[in-house]
């Protein structure tokens, strides 16, 4: 199963430095936990008003999702970070 919280993780390090590079916080993360073990995450851009977000319940219970790859939704959180 491929590793959503190191892969968010490793994105919102992007997103730090690209915060620190800018000397605003322009990035904020979006890290919401549930009473279930499924979790929300998130960025979100305070300048473009623009966010993208991965609810983790979608990669445990939709057929859609191919476990061994990468969701889209984590590659648009890079992409609004760029």
């Amino acid at each position: 199963m491929y590793n959503i919280q190191k892969e968010f993780d490793r994105i919102w390090s992007i997103a730090k430095e690209a915060n620190k590079k800018a000397g605003t916080d322009r990035f904020r993360r979006i890290d919401e936990r549930r009473p279930s073990k499924f979790k929300l995450y998130g960025i979100y851009d305070t300048k473009t008003h623009r966010y993208a977000t991965f609810d983790s319940v979608n990669f445990a219970g939709n057929h859609r999702y191919n476990k061994n790859k990468k969701p889209k939704e984590l590659t648009e959180m890079e992409i609004l970070i760029k």
